[in-house]
């Protein structure tokens, strides 16, 4: 089944089965994202069940599929009641799911509740991708990242409590010319104060479609 918008996964998630339920990014104004150029959208339910039918009758007949990845930007965006109905769907296609994964926001973790993560971990949720980008206000009020460093370190202490995985997507550079030490520091700093499970660097690049590159050509 054709993906809608160009698919976009971490690599850690290279060999994992991919079920597309959203299209776009709820947030959709950070700077320098040129990925998410369409308005957010929820995809219906006849497709998502057409995407896990062909995994069952394709894939899932050769390996048992025991790890499952929502796409697209930001899946977490949805209640914890509307999670579990995509869980439970996915199960009554592929029964041998263990966990799933999918990309969050730092704001999408922090308006659940503690009570609803523990929920969402017991009922399979592994592995959160999280764009933190920076460890400097400036910088991702610069970026229209929509958080802050102190909403950051909340929403990872609500993750550790409740048992959730997370990734820590972050960027080098974002700050501009003669920032690249303190911008380091600032970083390294937040990073120690996450306690990510998985982190993940790169460097920061101007791409054509995002507004930053509006902004210096």
């Amino acid at each position: 089944m054709e993906y809608i918008g160009r698919l976009n996964a971490p690599p850690i998630e290279g060999g994992t089965r991919i079920v597309q339920i959203t299209s776009g990014c709820s947030h959709g104004n950070c700077t320098f994202c040129s990925i998410y150029d369409r308005d957010f959208q929820i995809l219906d339910l006849e497709i998502v069940r057409k995407q896990l039918a062909m995994i069952r009758d394709g894939w899932a007949k050769k390996v048992p599929v025991k790890r499952l990845y929502f796409a697209d930007g930001d899946p977490f965006v949805f209640n914890k009641d509307r999670l579990l109905k995509y869980f439970s769907l996915a199960r009554e296609y592929l029964p041998n799911i263990e966990e799933f994964s999918m990309y969050a926001t730092v704001l999408n973790v922090l308006r659940k509740s503690d009570e609803d993560l523990k929920e969402l971990q017991e009922a399979g949720l592994h592995t959160l991708h999280i764009g933190f980008e920076s460890g400097t206000n400036q910088v991702l009020k610069d970026l229209k990242c929509g958080f802050t460093k102190e909403e950051a370190i909340l929403a990872a202490k609500k993750l550790h409590q409740a048992g959730i995985r997370f990734s820590g997507l972050f960027m080098l550079g974002a700050g501009g010319k003669g920032t690249a030490a303190r911008s380091a520091k600032d970083m390294a700093r937040l990073i120690d104060q996450l306690e990510p499970d998985l982190v993940s660097v790169n460097s920061f690049t101007i791409y054509e479609g995002s507004e930053i590159y509006e902004q210096v050509k």
